[in-house]
This record gives C-alpha cells, structure tokens and sequence, in this order.
C-alpha cells in the first residue's frame, strides 16, 4: 500500500471515530489504555467561524478508544498554548 493510501485509509478511519471530517492528526507515541496498543493518533479540529472553537481527540485505531476536549476562546484572544492538546501537549 502506497503512503498516500494508507494516510488516507487512516483519515476515514478517524473520522469513523470521531464522527465528522478532521483535519490534522498525527501518530503519538502513547499507548492506549483500552486495549494497551500503540495506534493512538492526536487529532485537532478548528470549528470556529468567528470565535474558535478548538477540538481535540485522542482515539486508538485499534479498538476505537478515544477522549474528546473542547476549546472555546472569544474573537481575537486565542493564544499560541490555546492549540496545544491537552492530552499530550502537541502545539497545533
């Protein structure tokens, strides 16, 4: 299976998961908790029109485990740190 495939396949099965489309994601090196497998990816999603509204998951591929926060900061005051994960504090 070719790169772009495979990142494909990995985007469809996020966005399985999470349940709408997303944007960025990356592979972590973190273990998941429910079935103790290293598929954990971090995933960011901004959904803001005038405000933001920052999401971010962690969901395993394997057995589809994951943990969702919300961030919402007012127009014009998001911050460098308001895109860090809060699961593993990668600076979107």
């Amino acid at each position: 299976m070719k790169l772009e495939e495979k990142t494909a396949e990995t985007g469809k099965q996020i966005e399985k998961i999470v349940g709408h489309k997303v944007c960025h994601y990356r592979k972590t090196k973190e273990t998941c908790g429910g079935c103790g497998k290293k598929e954990v990816y971090c995933v960011h999603q901004d959904l803001g029109a005038v405000d933001y509204y920052d999401n971010f998951w962690h969901v395993c591929l394997d057995c589809g485990d994951s943990k969702n926060t919300e961030r919402h900061t007012c127009v014009g005051s998001e911050s460098k740190e308001d895109t860090d994960c809060p699961y593993c504090g990668h600076r979107w």
